[in-house]
């Protein structure tokens, strides 16, 4: 019973919390409670969809690398030669075949992940990286590349 009455104690502590955090972002915008909270699920309505659009892309680009795999000469080291052979040699966003180069999603340049990795032209790359927020950087990556048409 004492278990019972600690966990609802701290329940409640943090529906308290949380409402205070409410009504600062509240106040902060200049808006009531109500439209804090709707502007609030709606954000994470949009966050969610952004990680929706990440893993469409993050499964395109590893069926594209595991049906390439037998062409290519190994999986130890996942370089740009073997990214932009995957790719076919052209930028996966306006398929321009010139001024090529491996962009990495998650702004990581140490990360060859096929699953990080994407031929861009350096036109594409400069957008991408304008676009692209510091916060759910791969989420912002992938509404770039689906949802934008010229950026």
């Amino acid at each position: 019973m004492a278990k019972e009455h600690k966990g609802k104690h701290t329940s409640i502590r943090f529906k308290d919390s949380l409402l205070k955090t409410i009504d600062l972002y509240a106040l902060f915008q200049d808006i009531t409670r109500n439209e804090a909270i709707e502007e609030l699920i709606e954000r994470g309505i949009a966050i969610m969809a952004n990680f929706s659009l990440l893993q469409k892309l993050r499964a395109d680009l590893e069926s594209r690398w595991l049906a390439n795999a037998g062409n290519l000469p190994t999986f130890k080291m996942y370089n740009a030669a073997l990214i932009m052979k995957r790719d076919n040699n052209k930028c996966q966003k306006c398929e321009t075949t010139t001024d090529l180069e491996i962009f990495h999603i998650n702004k990581n340049p140490t990360d060859f992940d096929v699953k990080n990795v994407i031929t861009l032209c350096h036109s594409c790359s400069e957008k991408a990286k304008v676009f692209i927020a510091n916060e759910y950087v791969q989420e912002s990556f992938a509404v770039w590349f689906f949802l934008t048409k010229d950026f």
